[in-house]
């Protein structure tokens, strides 16, 4: 949180949204009003519904898919300043590797040095 500060994002893409709980908190605390906001799950709860709905009361332009995440990344062209992989966890690196090239700004770095962590980890 300290490194994101007082940043706000335009475009936050959540993997892995069943419920919707992260979905509306990192909507709410770190994103402009008016950002994209994009869900992608196989299938979304009828909470979830419910999150969308206040989400667009209160301006932001939310869109829902239920599909799986490698067939939705296309649709994004640099354009995800806030990306959260909350998905199929044995996927993560897989999932990693389609969104990263749609990633701009600061999250870029961060991103790559968690990745660099996480290949350190794995090896031990």
């Amino acid at each position: 949180m300290e490194y994101i500060g007082y940043k706000k994002f335009n475009c936050f893409v959540e993997l892995g949204n069943l419920y919707g709980g992260s979905l509306w908190l990192y909507a709410m605390l770190f994103c402009n009003r008016y950002a994209k906001i994009v869900g992608i799950d196989l299938g979304h709860k009828q909470s979830l519904k419910i999150i969308e709905r206040e989400l667009l009361k209160r301006n932001f332009n939310i869109k829902l898919y239920e599909k799986p995440a490698e067939t939705v990344y296309t649709i994004f062209q640099q354009e995800i300043d806030l990306l959260h992989i909350d998905a199929n966890h044995a996927k993560i690196q897989e999932d990693f590797e389609l969104y990263y090239p749609a990633i701009v700004g600061f999250q870029r770095e961060i991103i790559s040095l968690l990745t660099l962590l996480l290949k350190r980890l794995q090896k031990s």
